[in-house]
């Protein structure tokens, strides 16, 4: 057996706050590998396939100075946070959080791409079991608890070895956003990727609700079985998604009263935020809660 090649980097999270973006800026960089997979899933959702499995999406990546993954929901798994530290506890840990009322109506619009009747009072209550192949876990406000689910993270790993980072700061600053994390993990921040002028993943709604579902039941069970690197490329197939998905005619902002619940329910969370991550929230946070 050759050399195994392990990741030094990992994206744990969160989905719908500039992942793809993120994944393809990493892709570009001539010195990062990342495996064709985004959300290889392994460590909340696969790990009783075994590290060689594991290592195996990495192994393309010996001659590349920076080899990682993104993998949207780790951080909503402490079994995760314990997994990635037994297994590789140098490794670097990179977050990007978004404002909780802001990432809701992300949910939402996300979830009706698959679901378009659900409603966001669904989202408001979390599943008492997991259900890998129902999104309301991975979309509902537990989501937004970012406190609870960056926590057991910073138990375990060196604060130098995590980066918290902003989708404020990605809106806003695109450049610098990525350059703290080509410096983070080691590699010339003065690369440019192509990405820079382009959005990614901009919110769509289903051609066909039923299609769409199917294709998504599709791509959870061929993760399961293996094939995570197959839907990764097909995820990126701009044929396979046009025939899918076609740009949100209209995107409208929660209820106030919604908005209301939303910060009731993680006032505490964000209140010590701060503290965990050594940051301040954004000034746009702040006056947010303010208006609500």
């Amino acid at each position: 057996m050759g050399l195994q090649v392990k990741p030094d980097f990992i994206y744990a999270g969160v989905s719908r706050c500039g992942s793809t973006w993120i994944y393809k800026a990493l892709d570009e960089h001539p010195d990062v590998f990342v495996p064709p997979a985004k959300d290889t899933e392994f460590f909340n959702s696969n790990f009783e396939k075994g590290m060689d499995w594991y290592y195996n999406f990495f192994s393309e990546g010996k001659d590349n100075a920076a080899v990682g993954e993104v993998s949207d929901d780790y951080y909503l798994f402490e079994s995760s946070v314990n997994r990635i530290y037994e297994q590789l506890p140098d490794c670097k840990i990179i977050f990007c959080i978004r404002e909780p009322v802001s990432r809701m109506t992300s949910n939402m619009y996300f979830i009706k791409r698959f679901k378009p009747d659900v409603q966001i009072e669904e989202l408001l209550h979390v599943p008492e079991e997991y259900d890998y192949y129902n999104l309301l876990h991975s979309c509902s406000i537990d989501t937004v608890n970012y406190y609870s689910k960056l926590k057991p993270y910073f138990d375990v790993f060196p604060k130098e070895q995590i980066l918290v980072l902003f989708f404020d700061e990605l809106k806003a600053d695109p450049d610098s956003f990525i350059r703290r994390i080509y410096d983070f993990i080691g590699v010339d921040g003065d690369f440019k990727p192509a990405i820079l002028s382009q959005r990614s993943n901009a919110a769509k709604q289903a051609r066909f609700a039923m299609l769409s579902n199917f294709a998504f039941l599709a791509a959870r069970w061929m993760k399961k079985a293996g094939f995570a690197n197959m839907v990764g490329k097909l995820k990126s197939n701009w044929l396979l998604r046009k025939v899918l998905f076609r740009g949100l005619e209209s995107k409208s902002d929660l209820p106030l009263e919604t908005q209301k619940k939303i910060y009731a329910c993680v006032q505490d969370e964000l209140e010590q935020l701060p503290a965990l991550i050594g940051r301040d929230l954004p000034e746009e946070w702040t006056e947010y809660r303010g208006h609500v």
